[in-house]
């Protein structure tokens, strides 16, 4: 837990860098990198990707800082800032780490949108339980009817109907 003197100076650099003063970020830099840099590196084990979400992190306070309550602690505000940073760096390099498909065999995407939309969906299912995937794979993608999908699954459409709509509700809570 970080002092109150301490967390002072972190919400006086915070406040004055939401004001334009960039002297304030070289102050904030000095006093805060190296505990930083210690939970950059708890979450990732590349000193490298630890430094480079340390440096992602201040870009954000100086884009961010407008929006910093000075009555909260500082340390904790750039301490969650590094933590949710690294751990999405971990989830885009396990998800690079698990695709085993050279880059020549990538299929050939019109756009950019696609492919972001492929991996969000994927994120969004890996929520669900086995008879919810089954239910979003065969509506969606074989684009079977809710009847036959009740009829195989042996349950009133109706059930169907409504555990779909629980289903949607449940991935688009779990992309926000």
């Amino acid at each position: 837990m970080a002092d109150k003197k301490y967390i002072k100076q972190i919400n006086n650099c915070i406040e004055k860098i939401a004001k334009g003063d960039m002297a304030a970020l070289d102050k904030l830099f000095a006093i805060t990198k190296k505990p930083l840099f210690f939970v950059a590196r708890a979450y990732l084990t590349d000193k490298d990707k630890a430094e480079d979400i340390l440096s992602e992190t201040y870009l954000k306070v100086v884009k961010n800082a407008k929006n910093f309550d000075s009555n909260q602690n500082g340390y904790n505000y750039l301490y969650e800032i590094v933590k949710n940073t690294a751990l999405n760096q971990n989830k885009k390099d396990s998800f690079r780490r698990h695709e085993d498909i050279e880059e020549n065999s990538l299929p050939d995407y019109d756009c950019l949108d696609e492919v972001l939309n492929k991996i969000l969906a994927s994120e969004a299912v890996s929520c669900l339980e086995s008879e919810e995937k089954q239910i979003i794979y065969e509506y969606f993608f074989e684009g079977k009817t809710l009847q036959e999908i009740a009829d195989g699954l042996k349950k009133p459409k109706t059930t169907v109907y409504d555990k779909l709509k629980k289903i949607t509700s449940k991935m688009k809570k779990h992309l926000k």
